[in-house]
């Protein structure tokens, strides 16, 4: 959860009743538990396919949607509710006897045109092709979420995307701003008990959408209520803020604080604990109103030792703390052994369709000269469009708007001319891992192009990461349907010139046919695994420290036009969120020798080389085969040999010990099947 905004703070002060059924605490950014990941999009349009539509599209006279069953145990201002109904005008009611519908002019609440027993974003309406009311249910038990989406609602001419979210166990109901273009209104965000008694979020009946048109959760607004009394005092520890790794030094302990109770929070005590005793920090002076939020770094710092682990329990206390349930929090961190070189990613999303997407080429040809920066183009709806590359973007992009778009590592993104904005913004950011040995070659006896890389990790981390490989290609040309470039610069929109080839879009004509502008750059030709989110099992789930190497499956060498123009970028990506952590990226060589296409094929590494002891021998099978080693001096004697025996498919490794041996050029002969490759291991001492 980030810090919450100047504007959102002033909603938090407040709300405009509370009965003690159900009080306002305000809430915060994203979305409420973070069980809801997807993207915000219309149903059918972008949106997850799970999602059940029970309402829409096109509803000019408010509707009522059928009785929904709530699936799992929830209580309603103290008694237990099954079903609910939702209106085309914004309101949920568990009232579902209920017979006349909300319009569409939206009140304050309470208001006799609401059923008892509601949860309003009164004021929505469901007029469009895209408009559609969806739900979800997020999460496991006990702690389930059901989400009701609205998607794309008309508000005052704009559109509008907001939830109501009913949460299990315990029995909190959230409102999700979500999503916003061009509204002009508000709605009434609220929850009404009866004709008498409701509790809303300040400024409703003209609560304004505070989020932007992002499609991610990253800019999210969510209202948070609480059923039962407000106590006095309750602080809630609401996140840890602190990545599970770090570099060795001191590092300063994170996180969000909300005042749940109603006074207002002058002092509290945090203490983290990472099994070595407690640590204090008295924080007197502050002033957290009812509902506010508190940005907290501990007083003390914690040592990061490098290659050491941290079990972290971190807790907020205060006197008559009315639930103590919620002050304690965990996190892990890892101390990292060496901090590597940032390398940064930039996908554009172009489409020879898109008028204005010379600007995102023109963009990406700005950062050539950016050594820790690798340029991926990725087309829509023409010739050189990878379906599910273009597809995953619209999920893993933040802020994916439409076309032109750039984003870099999918943790930034922006317009494609700010490529170098969002490179500055990035490149300084800690990351546990680097790729390492990328070796790309093209086999012109078997028409493959083979690619394999290492990942080193600094850091025993926990989490899902694997290893992804784009094939990207400049100057591509290419004639037909769907090739010239749609030219919205043609002599209106002033001069755009590419400042690698000199070509002024603003001069040219529309459509640009490729060879004109020299061919399309940067563009991604394949992509392993056919999955954004890389290869499946190419890495470890929780790594350790050390060198992990992969060899990803071989591609038709027909995928590019030229070896000259084609690089192999190698990416290490966190396949929980799409994070790119980092990358590299290699020419792709063609094998001069018999020798050096096998070398190619197996992969074979040795790590460290030079050494003075041991060195890791690895390679990679693709196939189950019959392996045996020898290791010769640099005069041809054997010093050392061992059958293998039968290995499996994937990657294997041997130790070469060169303890007892004099320093020297040594070759180990790795034979499998009938083919033999060599590798040479430098020991020093």
């Amino acid at each position: 959860m980030k810090k919450i905004t100047t504007l959102l703070m002033g909603l938090l002060l407040a709300s405009s009743f509370s009965f003690g059924q159900y009080y306002y605490v305000g809430g915060g950014t994203g979305n409420p538990g973070n069980l809801n990941a997807d993207s915000e999009f219309p149903a059918g349009q972008g949106l997850d396919a799970s999602w059940t539509t029970i309402l829409g599209p096109s509803i000019a006279t408010p509707t009522w949607s059928p009785n929904q069953t709530i699936p799992f145990t929830f209580n309603f201002n103290g008694s237990p509710v099954t079903q609910y109904k939702v209106s085309s005008t914004g309101v949920l009611t568990f009232t579902t006897a209920a017979v006349t519908v909300p319009g569409a002019t939206n009140a304050a609440l309470p208001s006799a045109s609401i059923p008892d027993a509601s949860v309003c974003l009164w004021g929505l309406q469901t007029l469009g092709t895209n408009d559609n009311i969806v739900i979800k249910t997020f999460g496991t038990a006990p702690n389930r979420q059901q989400w009701v989406f609205f998607t794309s609602h008309d508000l005052g001419g704009g559109w509008s995307y907001w939830s109501i979210v009913l949460e299990e166990t315990s029995d909190r109901i959230y409102i999700v701003d979500q999503r916003h273009s061009g509204t002009t209104a508000g709605v009434t965000a609220g929850v009404q008990i009866n004709g008498t008694t409701a509790s809303s979020v300040l400024t409703s009946p003209s609560l304004q959408p505070l989020a932007g048109a992002d499609a991610t959760p990253l800019d999210n607004i969510y209202y948070e209520f609480i059923q039962g009394t407000q106590p006095a005092v309750d602080i809630e520890l609401t996140s840890l803020t602190n990545l599970p790794y770090a570099a060795a030094g001191n590092l300063s302990i994170t996180g969000v604080l909300t005042n749940l109770g109603a006074n207002t929070v002058n002092g509290l005590t945090l203490t983290y604990n990472d099994g070595s005793g407690a640590v204090n920090d008295n924080l007197t002076g502050l002033n957290i109103p009812s509902g506010g939020t508190y940005n907290f770094s501990h007083a003390t710092q914690l040592a990061i030792v490098a290659g050491s682990n941290y079990a972290l329990t971190v807790d907020a206390t205060i006197a008559a703390d009315a639930n103590t349930s919620n002050n304690s929090g965990n996190v892990s961190i890892a101390g990292l052994t060496l901090v590597p070189t940032k390398v940064v990613v930039g996908e554009e999303k172009t489409g020879s369709w898109c008028g204005w997407c010379p600007r995102g080429a023109v963009g990406l040809a700005g950062m050539e000269a950016t050594s820790d920066f690798i340029g991926i183009a990725v087309h829509n709806s023409d010739p050189m469009t990878i379906a599910n590359y273009d597809a995953g973007t619209a999920t893993y992009h933040p802020d994916f708007t439409g076309y032109p778009h750039g984003a870099v590592d999918r943790v930034i993104g922006g317009d494609p001319s700010t490529f170098n904005t969002m490179h500055t913004n990035r490149v300084n950011d800690l990351v546990p891992c680097d790729v390492k040995n990328i070796v790309a070659t093209i086999n012109n006896t078997t028409g493959k192009i083979s690619v394999s890389a290492d990942a080193e990790f600094y850091g025993s981390i926990t989490g899902n990461y694997r290893m992804s490989c784009v094939i990207i290609e400049d100057d591509v040309i290419g004639s037909g349907a769907g090739w010239s470039q749609v030219n919205y610069y043609n002599g209106t929109a002033g001069s755009l010139v590419d400042p690698v080839s000199g070509f002024d879009w603003g001069s040219a004509g529309d459509p640009v046919a490729t060879v004109d502008f020299g061919g399309y750059d940067h563009v991604a030709r394949t992509l392993s695994n056919d999955d954004i989110l890389g290869d499946a099992g190419s890495l470890t789930t929780n790594p350790g420290i050390g060198v992990q190497s992969y060899t990803f499956a071989d591609v038709n060498s027909s995928v590019i036009d030229s070896r000259e123009k084609a690089h192999a970028v190698v990416m290490i990506i966190d396949a929980n969120t799409g994070e790119i952590l980092n990358a590299g990226k290699a020419s792709i060589d063609a094998p001069v020798s018999v020798e050096n296409v096998n070398t190619a094929k197996f992969n074979l590494k040795a790590f460290p080389n030079p050494t003075n002891e041991v060195s890791t021998i690895s390679f990679n099978l693709a196939e189950l085969a019959s392996v045996s080693v020898e290791v010769f001096n640099n005069i041809g004697s054997v010093v050392f040999t061992e059958s293998l025996k039968t290995m499996n498919q994937g990657t294997q490794k041997f130790i070469f010990n060169g303890t007892e041996l004099p320093a020297g050029i040594y070759f180990v002969n790795l034979k499998v099947g009938e083919q033999t490759i060599t590798q040479k291991v430098s020991l020093i001492k």
